[in-house]
């Protein structure tokens, strides 16, 4: 929610574990930014903003009481290669190679296939979409 969100992307977290703030932000397709009416729009600014420093691609929703119109929950067409028609392919994967390798001094790791060796928590999802796999 926007007036959470940044003190959970600013968490310390163990080496071997993820942000999962940061996670959910990066591998989104679409963002619900909920709670807008509990932050000024300054503040609100200033959080869409980290969201775009993690995610320029995903949609982000403003929402009040969890309120969306429901057009924007149906026929989202995630990971849909249409979407991306537009968007400068070598940037992309220019982005993705600094994703691969860390992203500065918070201690996030980037997500990886799935790996049977793996030791980090998935809660009960396990590994079935690899980390990061979720649906945003």
């Amino acid at each position: 929610d926007a007036k959470n969100l940044p003190g959970r992307l600013d968490d310390q977290v163990e080496d071997g574990k993820v942000n999962e703030a940061f996670q959910q932000i990066a591998f989104a397709d679409k963002i619900i930014l909920n709670k807008l009416d509990l932050i000024t729009a300054e503040q609100a600014i200033v959080v869409k903003d980290r969201i775009r420093k993690i995610n320029k691609y995903a949609k982000v929703v403003p929402a009040v009481r969890g309120r969306v119109k429901m057009a924007e929950l149906t026929d989202i067409r995630a990971h849909d290669m249409r979407n991306f028609a537009e968007q400068d392919i070598e940037k992309e994967a220019q982005l993705t190679s600094e994703l691969k390798e860390g992203h500065g001094s918070q201690g996030h790791s980037s997500g990886h296939g799935s790996d049977e060796n793996c030791t980090e928590e998935h809660g009960s999802g396990g590994h079935s979409g690899g980390h990061g796999g979720g649906n945003g």
